[in-house]
């Protein structure tokens, strides 16, 4: 006869296996739904980079009752930013946002560079159209009176 004693003393092997499948089967379901999320939140934030670079644009314009214009290249290799010139590039910029930070975007624009334009208050019309991984989009729109739209 077996002496039992009263306290377990450790876990079973099927124990672990049932716990190291639960564990497996919920991270196979989290980890697509996981990746998504962080796509929408690189297009999200590279949206509202846009946009933050645009209202600078038009802040400035307006403080300084002159023209500033909306420096942006398209493609993968994107930046936006903001600069007295017309002739500007990002790297002669002090401040601008680029595709390093978000990744897997790109951008596509009808008018570049976008100037907005005191004391008349008149803009380029223009629509920025920014895609993440060639799927899902959103666009910045600016019309001729500076109103600036994210849809």
């Amino acid at each position: 006869m077996f002496m039992q004693s009263r306290y377990q003393q450790g876990v079973t092997i099927t124990e672990v296996l049932v716990t190291v499948a639960i564990i497996g089967i919920i991270a196979a379901i989290a980890i697509p739904s996981y990746q998504d999320y962080i796509a929408r939140e690189r297009l999200s934030g590279a949206v509202e980079a846009i946009y933050g670079q645009t209202q600078l644009a038009k802040r400035q314009a307006i403080s300084n009752n002159d023209s500033r214009y909306l420096i942006t290249t398209t493609g993968s290799n994107w930046c936006a930013g903001v600069s007295a010139s017309s002739t500007a590039s990002c790297l002669s910029l002090d401040v601008y946002a680029n595709s390093t930070d978000y990744p897997g975007t790109e951008i596509t624009l009808t008018a570049s560079p976008v100037e907005f334009e005191m004391p008349e208050l008149l803009a380029t019309p223009t629509v920025i159209t920014i895609t993440i991984d060639g799927a899902d989009s959103r666009t910045v729109t600016i019309s001729s009176n500076q109103l600036v739209q994210v849809n």
